[in-house]
Protein backbone atom coordinates (compact mmCIF):
# COMPACT_ATOMS: atom_id res chain seq x y z
CA UNK A 1 0.00 0.00 0.00
CA UNK A 2 2.88 2.34 0.87
CA UNK A 3 4.53 1.82 -2.54
CA UNK A 4 1.25 2.43 -4.36
CA UNK A 5 0.63 5.73 -2.56
CA UNK A 6 4.20 6.86 -3.26
CA UNK A 7 3.75 6.05 -6.95
CA UNK A 8 0.41 7.83 -6.98
CA UNK A 9 1.96 10.94 -5.38
CA UNK A 10 4.87 10.82 -7.84
CA UNK A 11 2.44 10.58 -10.76
CA UNK A 12 0.30 13.41 -9.38
CA UNK A 13 3.35 15.65 -8.93
CA UNK A 14 4.49 14.85 -12.47
CA UNK A 15 1.11 15.84 -13.85
CA UNK A 16 1.17 19.09 -11.84
CA UNK A 17 4.67 19.92 -13.12
CA UNK A 18 3.67 19.28 -16.76
CA UNK A 19 0.54 21.43 -16.40
CA UNK A 20 2.44 24.27 -14.71
CA UNK A 21 5.04 24.29 -17.51
CA UNK A 22 2.35 24.37 -20.20
CA UNK A 23 0.65 27.32 -18.48
CA UNK A 24 3.84 29.38 -18.69
CA UNK A 25 4.15 28.50 -22.39
CA UNK A 26 0.60 29.76 -23.02
CA UNK A 27 1.28 32.92 -21.00
CA UNK A 28 4.45 33.58 -23.00
CA UNK A 29 2.54 33.21 -26.28
CA UNK A 30 -0.07 35.75 -25.12
CA UNK A 31 2.68 38.13 -23.97
CA UNK A 32 4.04 38.22 -27.55
CA UNK A 33 0.80 39.63 -29.02
CA UNK A 34 -1.54 42.57 -28.56
CA UNK A 35 -5.25 42.94 -29.32
CA UNK A 36 -6.62 46.07 -31.01
CA UNK A 37 -10.20 46.96 -31.98
CA UNK A 38 -10.78 48.56 -35.39
CA UNK A 39 -14.04 50.27 -36.34
CA UNK A 40 -14.82 51.47 -39.87
CA UNK A 41 -17.52 54.11 -40.26
CA UNK A 42 -18.82 56.54 -42.87
CA UNK A 43 -20.06 60.04 -41.95
CA UNK A 44 -22.93 61.59 -43.82
CA UNK A 45 -23.58 65.25 -44.52
CA UNK A 46 -24.31 65.69 -40.83
CA UNK A 47 -21.97 64.46 -38.09
CA UNK A 48 -23.87 61.16 -37.84
CA UNK A 49 -21.87 58.12 -38.85
CA UNK A 50 -22.84 54.66 -40.04
CA UNK A 51 -20.81 51.70 -38.84
CA UNK A 52 -19.47 49.42 -41.57
CA UNK A 53 -17.72 46.89 -39.32
CA UNK A 54 -15.95 46.36 -36.00
CA UNK A 55 -13.12 43.83 -35.80
CA UNK A 56 -10.82 42.75 -32.97
CA UNK A 57 -7.39 41.89 -34.36
CA UNK A 58 -4.36 40.24 -32.79
CA UNK A 59 -0.95 41.53 -33.81
CA UNK A 60 2.59 40.47 -32.88
CA UNK A 61 4.40 42.82 -30.47
CA UNK A 62 7.50 42.69 -32.66
CA UNK A 63 7.26 43.44 -36.40
CA UNK A 64 10.94 43.34 -37.26
CA UNK A 65 11.99 42.32 -40.77
CA UNK A 66 8.95 41.53 -42.90
CA UNK A 67 6.63 41.37 -39.89
CA UNK A 68 4.39 44.24 -41.04
CA UNK A 69 1.25 43.60 -43.08
CA UNK A 70 2.35 46.11 -45.71
CA UNK A 71 5.20 46.22 -48.21
CA UNK A 72 7.96 48.75 -47.64
CA UNK A 73 9.55 49.69 -50.99
CA UNK A 74 13.36 49.64 -51.17
CA UNK A 75 13.57 53.40 -51.73
CA UNK A 76 11.57 54.16 -48.54
CA UNK A 77 13.22 54.92 -45.20
CA UNK A 78 11.31 52.93 -42.56
CA UNK A 79 12.48 51.19 -39.39
CA UNK A 80 9.54 50.90 -36.95
CA UNK A 81 9.50 47.42 -35.39
CA UNK A 82 6.26 47.71 -33.38
CA UNK A 83 2.76 47.07 -34.76
CA UNK A 84 1.24 50.21 -36.28
CA UNK A 85 -2.18 51.62 -37.04
CA UNK A 86 -1.66 50.47 -40.65
CA UNK A 87 -1.05 46.89 -39.47
CA UNK A 88 -4.27 46.98 -37.41
CA UNK A 89 -6.31 48.49 -40.28
CA UNK A 90 -5.01 45.93 -42.77
CA UNK A 91 -5.62 42.98 -40.38
CA UNK A 92 -9.18 44.20 -39.71
CA UNK A 93 -9.93 44.50 -43.43
CA UNK A 94 -8.61 40.97 -44.05
CA UNK A 95 -10.92 39.66 -41.30
CA UNK A 96 -13.89 41.64 -42.62
CA UNK A 97 -13.31 40.63 -46.27
CA UNK A 98 -11.37 37.33 -46.15
CA UNK A 99 -8.69 36.99 -48.79
CA UNK A 100 -8.06 40.75 -48.99
CA UNK A 101 -4.46 41.47 -49.97
CA UNK A 102 -3.25 45.04 -49.43
CA UNK A 103 -2.25 46.42 -52.83
CA UNK A 104 0.77 48.73 -53.06
CA UNK A 105 -0.67 51.03 -55.75
CA UNK A 106 1.90 53.42 -57.22
CA UNK A 107 0.02 54.50 -60.35
CA UNK A 108 -2.56 57.11 -61.15
CA UNK A 109 -5.38 56.63 -61.88
CA UNK A 110 -5.46 54.17 -59.02
CA UNK A 111 -6.51 50.55 -59.44
CA UNK A 112 -9.91 49.88 -57.88
CA UNK A 113 -9.33 47.58 -54.93
CA UNK A 114 -10.75 46.59 -51.56
CA UNK A 115 -7.57 47.92 -49.93
CA UNK A 116 -4.73 49.88 -51.52
CA UNK A 117 -2.00 52.21 -50.30
CA UNK A 118 1.08 54.13 -51.37
CA UNK A 119 4.05 55.83 -49.70
CA UNK A 120 4.85 59.52 -49.32
CA UNK A 121 8.55 59.52 -50.20
CA UNK A 122 9.03 63.29 -50.25
CA UNK A 123 8.29 63.98 -46.57
CA UNK A 124 10.68 62.68 -43.90
CA UNK A 125 10.04 60.29 -42.29
CA UNK A 126 8.38 58.49 -45.19
CA UNK A 127 4.84 57.34 -44.50
CA UNK A 128 2.10 55.07 -45.82
CA UNK A 129 -1.24 56.57 -46.82
CA UNK A 130 -4.38 54.63 -47.68
CA UNK A 131 -6.07 55.10 -51.06
CA UNK A 132 -8.89 52.52 -50.95
CA UNK A 133 -10.35 51.05 -47.76
CA UNK A 134 -13.32 48.69 -47.88
CA UNK A 135 -13.49 49.50 -51.60
CA UNK A 136 -14.06 53.24 -50.96
CA UNK A 137 -11.55 55.75 -52.40
CA UNK A 138 -10.64 59.34 -51.58
CA UNK A 139 -12.86 61.67 -53.66
CA UNK A 140 -11.80 65.19 -54.64
CA UNK A 141 -14.59 67.77 -54.73
CA UNK A 142 -12.39 70.82 -55.39
CA UNK A 143 -8.64 71.27 -55.67
CA UNK A 144 -6.41 74.33 -56.14
CA UNK A 145 -2.68 74.94 -55.81
CA UNK A 146 -3.16 75.73 -52.10
CA UNK A 147 -6.26 73.84 -51.02
CA UNK A 148 -8.12 70.54 -51.26
CA UNK A 149 -11.75 69.68 -50.48
CA UNK A 150 -13.25 66.25 -50.64
CA UNK A 151 -14.00 62.97 -48.89
CA UNK A 152 -11.20 60.97 -47.35
CA UNK A 153 -10.51 58.28 -44.75
CA UNK A 154 -9.55 59.92 -41.44
CA UNK A 155 -8.10 57.83 -38.60
CA UNK A 156 -9.03 58.45 -34.96
CA UNK A 157 -7.72 56.96 -31.72
CA UNK A 158 -10.88 55.90 -29.91
CA UNK A 159 -14.16 57.17 -31.35
CA UNK A 160 -14.90 60.03 -33.72
CA UNK A 161 -16.63 61.86 -30.87
CA UNK A 162 -13.32 62.01 -28.98
CA UNK A 163 -11.87 63.99 -31.95
CA UNK A 164 -8.46 62.46 -31.24
CA UNK A 165 -7.24 62.41 -34.85
CA UNK A 166 -3.93 60.67 -35.59
CA UNK A 167 -1.62 63.37 -36.95
CA UNK A 168 1.06 61.13 -38.48
CA UNK A 169 0.85 58.47 -41.16
CA UNK A 170 -0.87 55.16 -40.37
CA UNK A 171 2.55 53.49 -40.68
CA UNK A 172 4.13 55.88 -38.15
CA UNK A 173 1.63 55.56 -35.29
CA UNK A 174 2.24 52.50 -33.10
CA UNK A 175 -0.54 50.70 -31.25
CA UNK A 176 -0.73 49.13 -27.81
CA UNK A 177 -2.82 46.35 -26.32
CA UNK A 178 -6.45 47.46 -25.92
CA UNK A 179 -6.29 50.43 -28.33
CA UNK A 180 -9.40 51.32 -30.33
CA UNK A 181 -8.94 52.76 -33.83
CA UNK A 182 -11.77 54.35 -35.81
CA UNK A 183 -11.36 54.65 -39.58
CA UNK A 184 -13.97 57.21 -40.71
CA UNK A 185 -14.77 58.30 -44.28
CA UNK A 186 -15.71 61.97 -44.06
CA UNK A 187 -15.67 65.39 -45.72
CA UNK A 188 -12.34 67.16 -45.25
CA UNK A 189 -10.82 70.53 -46.22
CA UNK A 190 -7.09 71.18 -46.24
CA UNK A 191 -5.05 74.31 -46.92
CA UNK A 192 -1.33 74.14 -47.69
Amino acid sequence: MKKTSKRLWALLLSVIMVLSMSMSVFAAADADTITVTVKATISGETDDSTEIFTEKVTLPKNCSGDGHLFEVPKDVSYDITQPTVADALFAAMEQNVPGTEPLLDTGYPYTEAVLSYNWDKSTAPNGLYIIYYNGVCTETVESTAHSWKGYAWMIYKGSIAEKNLYRKYASSETVEDGDVICMNYQYQEENF
